[in-house]
């Protein structure tokens, strides 16, 4: 006999009218409409509903890694890893902008980026929570592209 599944905690789903709260999203879950995805991490949430949040979250995550380059003592390969992750997040910012973006493009980018900021992580403590946010972004760019 199969096991039941259970029923998500509060912690890990709730719902509200057409607002989703949800800690632990799947791709083959679908946003339709109206319906709004909050990613709750530990230092920031992701309330990203249509491309232009999604772009403006990756510009500000791009301007965020550059101040990690600035930061004193940072070597110089862990600058031109950093500038790779920036390049790829201006790929994926060209992809979101076409008239019809390929999710599993921006996806695939955006989880080559989280790797490299994870590879950063012994060097500089915060890429490893922006690698998680690059992660949960690309969670979302199946949500909002579809896919």
């Amino acid at each position: 006999m199969p096991a039941k599944k259970a029923k998500p905690t509060a912690a890990q789903s709730t719902s509200s009218g057409n607002i989703f709260n949800i800690d632990n999203i799947r791709a083959r879950d679908v946003i339709m409409g109206d319906q709004r995805v909050t990613i709750h991490q530990t230092s920031q949430t992701l309330n990203i509903s249509t491309p232009s949040e999604f772009i403006a979250e990756l510009a500000q995550l791009k301007a965020e890694i550059e101040r990690l380059k600035q930061l004193p003592n940072v070597d110089s390969t862990v600058v031109r890893r950093l500038g790779v992750v920036q390049d790829d997040i201006q790929d994926v910012i060209a992809e979101a902008k076409k008239e019809a973006p390929a999710a599993q493009r921006i996806k695939s980018t955006l989880d080559g980026a989280k790797e490299t900021m994870e590879k950063l992580g012994g060097s500089i403590t915060s890429a490893v929570n922006l690698g998680t946010l690059l992660g949960n972004l690309a969670v979302i760019a199946f949500k909002v592209f579809g896919g």
